[in-house]
């Protein structure tokens, strides 16, 4: 048979259980017998063994098991007897739990005590009331799932965005800025944010035209841009370069091949009579062997954006 929660929690339940669960089992037995050769004499066998085991203490026996409809059916009992019914279903859940947990009692204690205290302590926060004893579908208990964990998303790239205040062209000798510059990261999850960034431009921006690029960086990604720097009429024009010696400098050396030319300094010329002095790093310097030998002769070419000026340095002991 099956057990609710309805049956167990009946108040008829809690108080003397050996006695009304006897009672309840005998009142089964007597319903049998009044069908006659209808009866269910192996339920009534059953029933009686219930009860000598309730009044003697000894191990519970086991109701044989049926379903609620036929319980009912069985003892020919209608739906207004449900005390009886919820009687006799809470001796049944007794017993097929003191058997399923195969309890064992002391010498001062009954099977049926220590059941009906298992029991008890089980719904101690049971209802006070049960309205009907019929079994009633138990709601399924509902687990809450949590929601997946979604890992941060990441940079995948960057997009610079230009608008007012960004130049695409400089004049020669114009300082860059980096004014109208917007930078956005690019997530994995297809979204973009604003992102801090940075702005390089080479260091001798602006001495020359040309096409120039420079580095936009940002989230550790970079991405260049070019702009242009252009010559104006006003823009002065390199002419010449030209280099200038200590007083002490001899144009004959030990070796003609590889001079000292550390005192020397070199100077830019331009097209509105300024000139510039430039560093080293400025010019490049090539040789050139004229004549090998003791009259050794070695050309010196000084080069800059076009621009040269050579001389010529002699093997020293030359006649």
């Amino acid at each position: 048979m099956t057990v609710t929660q309805a049956h167990l929690q009946h108040p008829d339940f809690a108080a003397d259980f050996v006695q009304r669960e006897i009672e309840a089992l005998e009142a089964l037995m007597d319903a049998e017998l009044e069908k006659g050769d209808a009866a269910d004499f192996d339920l009534i066998d059953a029933c009686a063994d219930a009860v000598n085991a309730l009044r003697s203490g000894a191990d519970a026996a086991v109701l044989p098991p049926t379903s609620h409809k036929a319980f009912m059916k069985a003892i020919g009992v209608r739906r207004e007897h449900g005390a009886r019914i919820a009687l006799a279903a809470g001796l049944a859940a007794a017993l097929l739990l003191a058997a399923a947990s195969q309890l064992r009692t002391g010498e001062d204690i009954t099977v049926a005590q220590a059941v009906s205290q298992k029991i008890a302590a089980l719904f101690a926060q049971a209802p006070e009331s049960v309205e009907a004893p019929t079994a009633a579908p138990v709601p399924p208990t509902t687990v809450p799932v949590s929601e997946p964990t979604t890992a941060a998303p990441t940079v995948t790239g960057i997009r610079v965005e230009t608008g007012d205040g960004w130049k695409t062209e400089y004049d020669v000798g114009e300082a860059f800025c980096a004014d109208g510059l917007t930078v956005f990261a690019l997530l994995s999850d297809g979204t973009e944010q604003p992102a801090e960034f940075t702005v390089l431009a080479p260091a001798d921006f602006g001495r020359a035209a040309g096409e120039t690029a420079v580095t936009v960086r940002a989230a550790g990604l970079t991405q260049t841009l070019s702009v242009r720097v252009l010559d104006t009429l006003e823009t002065p024009k390199l002419n010449s370069i030209y280099a200038v010696f200590p007083e002490n400098f001899d144009f004959t050396a030990a070796d003609a091949s590889a001079p000292d030319l550390a005192g020397m300094k070199v100077y830019a010329v331009y097209s509105d009579g300024t000139e510039q002095p430039l560093s080293a790093a400025d010019y490049t310097v090539t040789t050139e062997v004229l004549t090998a030998g003791r009259a050794a002769k070695t050309m010196v070419t000084l080069s800059y954006e076009g621009c040269t000026a050579s001389f010529v340095i002699s093997q020293k002991g030359e006649g």
